[in-house]
């Protein structure tokens, strides 16, 4: 009997371990968890436009999803890249610029990565949101296009790609400081001579063109103006009502009925200086500010000229400077350095020359860049002899115009002055 039982018990312990040994071989042959392979990146937004030193977040899905994901396993593959630089059609030259075309992603940058979350606060399983912030020191304009590739590793601890089934389509535009000029002359007629009206006062909000590598253009996009401001120095306020444009191209300072406005034109100064403070913001909340005075110039003048009959007589052609009265008058060398469009001029003049025989117009050389407007009096001997001349007037006019079609601005009148020469001739 006692030998019986520890036959049994001896044999239940040899089960036992049998059990247990079969069980723990069992447990070493099945395979281990693995990570889920992705499958599909979808991006869930592919459109932006920013200004330059901003960010955007993009959404994307991962297919399937659990799985884990972080900023170094994702990658911005540029299929496309354009990049417009500053460009002076008229004058045919690119400016200077830092960009360089070999490494457009330069511009871009990720910067964050996170789950994606719903509007109480719960994660979003599968999606995610990348931040990309956009850089760069120079002036320009980027269009891109942009697939987003995710790096991982497969089972066989290989690492793998797998690039977005869309693409993003970014622009990255100018701060408002780059893309709006603001151009004004630096003197201009109060009062137009050969229409009797008052001209206001117009400051131009100008746009930058760009040119990319393949001649193609962009201008600035003035859509991108959020906010306007144009102050009036307080102690003449009262002299001015402010108008921007229907396009935002330009915004004018008509002078009002102040009486400061009679004064003016009743005392002996040839000039009215107003200082105004203009202040645009974009919708990123960059700023440009500019100080400028607005100075107002009377619109006649009057040029006495004395000639000798022998000093005309040695020369069928003589030429006079003006320069001498057009500067009372604001029209100097440098009155359109601060214009970033097209100034042209126009003249007509009234003369007499029966008494004198002597024949006066005016020559303009004309849009140059350096002096566009250095006029002269051409003087005609046509049996030249002593006397005195009725009054000769001319009439020159200052517009300026856009360097461009693509916009509808107007032409602007600068001057509109009148110079009367009391003309004599001696011995």
């Amino acid at each position: 009997m006692h030998t019986r039982l520890l036959i049994t018990t001896g044999l239940c312990f040899l089960a036992t371990m049998f059990i247990v040994s079969c069980s723990s071989d069992s447990n070493d042959d099945l395979p281990q968890p693995q990570p889920p392979t992705p499958s599909g990146l979808v991006l869930l937004d592919t459109e932006f436009h920013v200004v330059k030193g901003d960010s955007f977040k993009v959404r994307f899905r991962v297919n399937p999803s659990g799985i884990d994901l972080k900023k170094e396993d994702l990658e911005l593959d540029f299929i496309k890249s354009q990049t417009y630089t500053p460009y002076r059609p008229e004058s045919g030259e690119v400016l200077p610029t830092k960009i360089s075309y070999v490494t457009p992603s330069d511009y871009y940058e990720c910067t964050d990565l996170e789950p994606d979350k719903n509007t109480s606060g719960d994660t979003l399983d599968g999606q995610w949101v990348m931040t990309i912030h956009t850089q760069g020191d120079a002036n320009f304009m980027n269009c891109s296009t942009i697939h987003l590739v995710m790096q991982y590793t497969d089972a066989t601890g290989v690492n793998r790609l797998i690039t977005s089934s869309n693409a993003i389509e970014a622009q990255i535009y100018p701060r408002i400081d780059e893309g709006i000029v603001i151009g004004y002359s630096k003197g201009q007629t109060y009062r137009g001579a050969s229409s009797d009206s008052i001209l206001p006062y117009p400051v131009l909000l100008d746009v930058q063109c760009y040119k990319n590598e393949t001649n193609e253009y962009w201008w600035y996009n003035r859509e991108l103006i959020s906010q306007m401001e144009f102050t009036v120095d307080e102690a003449s306020q009262s002299m001015f009502s402010v108008t921007p444009s229907t396009d935002t191209s330009f915004v004018s300072f008509t002078p009002t009925s102040d009486p400061k406005w009679d004064e003016f034109e009743k005392a002996s100064d040839l000039s009215l200086s107003t200082p105004v403070h203009i202040k645009l913001v974009d919708t990123s909340g960059y700023t440009l500010e500019k100080q400028i005075d607005l100075t107002y110039y009377k619109a006649n003048i009057t040029a006495p000229i004395t000639l000798s009959a022998s000093e005309v007589q040695e020369s069928s052609i003589m030429y006079k400077k003006l320069s001498e009265w057009f500067d009372q008058l604001g029209i100097t060398a440098d009155f359109n350095t601060q214009l970033f469009r097209t100034t042209q001029s126009k003249n007509s003049h009234t003369t007499s020359i029966a008494k004198v025989g002597v024949m006066l117009s005016l020559v303009t050389s004309g849009g140059n860049g350096v002096d566009p407007f250095d006029a002269q009096l051409k003087i005609n001997n046509l049996k030249v002899r002593k006397g005195e001349s009725p009054d000769n007037v001319f009439y020159l006019k200052i517009v300026t115009f856009p360097y461009n079609n693509n916009d509808n601005y107007q032409n602007l009148i600068v001057f509109d002055v009148a110079v009367t020469v009391s003309l004599t001739v001696t011995d």
